[in-house]
């Protein structure tokens, strides 16, 4: 895969305390991929139901991620999708994808990416679809 990655953990903890959930990237764990994301009071950072990160605060947050050598993907940055295989090592989940030079919306299920329960061919960049704003009554 042709993506930039960050260990700007002061950014990593900005975001997560926005909301966002961030594809993170370690080579220290079993799993390579994990998302960062707030759970209640804790900051975490977890893979399959495995937290390798959970702290309260943002000193010890960054003491973790720096343990694990882990690095991020920006959410505005792009990822190049260069063959197939690439969408095996993600977890399941919506994303946004260029196909045709336009964006489009789709899904990440058991490492294929599908739109409308199709399987996209051509599709050359993907990123992690944000999550959608809460509405209130």
């Amino acid at each position: 895969m042709n993506y930039t990655t960050s260990r700007n953990y002061e950014e990593l903890w900005r975001l997560v305390q926005e909301g966002k959930e961030i594809v993170c990237f370690s080579r220290h764990v079993s799993a390579y991929v994990a998302i960062a994301r707030k759970h209640d009071a804790l900051s975490e950072i977890f893979s399959i139901g495995m937290s390798y990160v959970s702290a309260k605060t943002k000193r010890y947050f960054k003491q973790q991620c720096k343990t694990l050598n882990l690095e991020f993907l920006p959410p505005s940055d792009w990822i190049r999708i260069e063959n197939r295989n690439d969408f095996r090592k993600m977890p399941d989940q919506d994303v946004t994808f260029v196909k045709d030079g336009k964006a489009h919306s789709g899904f990440i299920f058991e490492g294929k990416l599908t739109d409308v329960g199709d399987v996209v061919i051509g599709a050359t960049h993907w990123k992690p679809l944000p999550k959608a704003p809460e509405v209130g009554e």
